[in-house]
């Protein structure tokens, strides 16, 4: 049994290899208090969610799976969340059955066990518990869970473990041997006791009617082991049997938690941006190619809305089968803001959880990465233009065609022209190869330039500067103008005279 909540044909592996620009994009779009949100303090489900963002972006058949159960997780959020927490205290208390340091298979046995005896009634009631809602869920994911768990745990199967374990639990052990080449016993297995129909003073008179009976004296050490490594011998198989179905059980158990971990991440998100007054929509996100659509309407920014900020303001976007949105301005008018938030709608929709918009539909990206200014190397080991070189040289190696590239300020730590000319030689031919480019700058010659002669389709928006604009923080269309907009960023940085 496996649960494929967020894959239909696969696991979810946490192990996997984090790509290379994973710290730079959370840092980047301030995706920590996004994941401090959804974790609410739970460990897993910040590794959880941490992980499915960052991953490639899975095909757009599996993402729509995805919104399918987190729809169905919106309207059942209490089934979700107690299934999770059953979860995570059935697995806690199979931690807690230490095992011995002698790894006989009676010992082995005996904790295998224990653990089945403390699973089973956890699995009964999850059981019940889906099959009772499987009526209010239309998601194929949680529909299909359900439908498994009521055919692979029905009363028979319970019924039949539970006798098992009943068995397992007798300390009497009853074997089968044969005879082998030098007289060596062969064949060790173990086998059901035969019953005994007689009265219960009959069978303490006579306890073992018509057998040999040999009883190891109590100070006969090697006859004790002995006797200790006979009973072994038949307990193999089935301590190897009974082990690999407690290790089975678990092992669903923990996919299953692991699973429900995220769509538990974004049931906290969704509450905890509830108050804010923040927009949440499922995004349409929609196979990439040459024909894009980029849609959203009253976008926001995720993170600044967490930590707090007042009044966080929404931005649109309609760019169709455009791959490069162009976005110049005034300073402090709001541009890393709406790229921060298109970025964050990028990848938690891909991902399978809500976008901050009233609505969305994007593209798929296999891959968002972004490439921000920073600040100066404090250990003086590169300048920081060769820091940014290298950093892009990172992220072109690993682009394809349909990936997305958010560039904010990227190579204006060096003079206007040389700064333009290395934006055109690094981003126009990744612009030709069909990677798609949202760039925030203030290089007056690269933005007139593109203008005039656009390297692909573009969309272009502007800031305006807060002190006069009509709608502070709105980007509005526009094509870049030749002002750097001294005069206002003077105003605000020097006192009057």
């Amino acid at each position: 049994m496996r649960p494929h909540l967020l894959d239909p044909g696969a696991d979810l592996d946490l192990d996997a290899t984090e790509p290379p620009w994973a710290a730079d994009l959370v840092a980047d779009l301030g995706l920590d208090p996004v994941l401090d949100a959804m974790a609410d303090g739970d460990r897993l489900v910040r590794a959880v969610a941490r992980a499915v963002l960052l991953a490639p972006a899975p095909p757009v058949p599996v993402v729509r799976h995805r919104h399918d159960v987190l729809a169905d997780c919106l309207r059942t959020p209490r089934v979700v969340r107690g299934l999770y927490a059953d979860l995570g205290a059935l697995l806690d208390a199979a931690r807690r059955v230490h095992g011995s340091f002698l790894r006989t298979p009676a010992h082995r046995l005996r904790r295998s066990r224990q653990i089945l005896e403390l699973c089973l009634p956890v699995l009964r009631d999850m059981r019940d518990r889906t099959v009772e809602q499987r009526d209010g869920w239309s998601s194929t994911g949680l529909g299909a869970l359900a439908a498994t768990l009521a055919a692979e745990l029905d009363e028979a199967f319970f019924d039949s473990a539970g006798e098992h374990l009943r068995l397992l639990a007798d300390p009497t052990t009853v074997m089968r041997a044969g005879l082998g080449p030098g007289l060596q016993g062969v064949g060790h297995a173990l086998v059901l006791p035969a019953e005994d129909h007689r009265s219960w003073i009959a069978r303490l008179a006579t306890p073992h009617p018509g057998e040999l009976v040999y009883r190891v004296p109590e100070r006969d050490e090697a006859g004790a082991r002995a006797l200790a490594e006979l009973r072994d011998r038949g307990l193999v198989s089935v301590a190897d049997a009974v082990g690999e179905a407690a290790e089975h059980v678990l092992d669903f158990c923990r996919a299953l938690r692991t699973e429900l971990a995220f769509y538990v991440g974004a049931l906290a998100l969704a509450e905890r941006l509830a108050p804010t007054g923040v927009p949440l929509c499922v995004p349409d996100i929609a196979v990439g190619g040459e024909a894009v659509l980029v849609r959203v309407g009253d976008l926001r920014d995720v993170a600044l809305a967490l930590v707090g900020a007042a009044d966080v303001v929404g931005n649109d976007l309609e760019a169709r089968d455009a791959r490069l949105v162009l976005v110049t301005g005034a300073n402090r008018g709001g541009k890393s803001t709406f790229l921060r938030a298109l970025g964050q709608a990028q990848l938690m929709g891909q991902a399978g959880t809500l976008v901050a918009a009233r609505h969305a539909a994007l593209p798929r990206a296999r891959h968002v990465v972004s490439h921000f200014r920073r600040g100066e190397d404090e250990g003086l080991h590169s300048g920081k233009l060769a820091e940014e070189l290298a950093r892009m040289s990172t992220l072109v190696d690993h682009l394809a065609p349909g990936d997305l590239v958010l560039a904010n300020e990227s190579f204006a730590s060096t003079d206007e022209r040389e700064g333009a000319e290395i934006a055109r030689q690094v981003l126009e031919p990744l612009l030709d190869a069909g990677v798609r480019v949202a760039l925030v700058t203030h290089l007056t010659d690269l933005a007139l330039g593109w203008s005039d002669a656009p390297p692909a389709p573009t969309v272009y928006l502007r800031a305006d500067p807060p002190s006069s604009a009509p709608e502070p923080f709105r980007l509005r269309p526009g094509r870049p103008e030749s002002t750097s907009h001294g005069v206002e960023l003077a105003d605000r940085l020097l006192p009057a005279g």
